[in-house]
């Protein structure tokens, strides 16, 4: 009987390890679902000119210069 408890502790103990490795698993696949998703909404289209980034903080350029012809 002793023999029995000892293999049904040791089951046991296998299978909380199980769970827990399971439960990390899901946490790695969900975070790097996550981090894709993330990363495609904010990635970079390239760079912009300094027109477009002056008008995303709302200045405008003067007038480029251009001498008369």
């Amino acid at each position: 009987m002793s023999l029995y408890r000892q293999f049904s502790q040791v089951e046991e103990k296998i299978a909380n390890l199980l769970y827990c490795q399971s439960l990390c698993y899901l946490c790695l696949l969900e975070s790097q679902r996550l981090t894709q998703a993330i990363h495609s909404k904010y990635k970079g289209g390239g760079e912009r000119s300094v027109e477009e980034t002056a008008g995303l903080v709302g200045y405008k350029l003067p007038k480029q210069y251009q001498e008369p012809s």
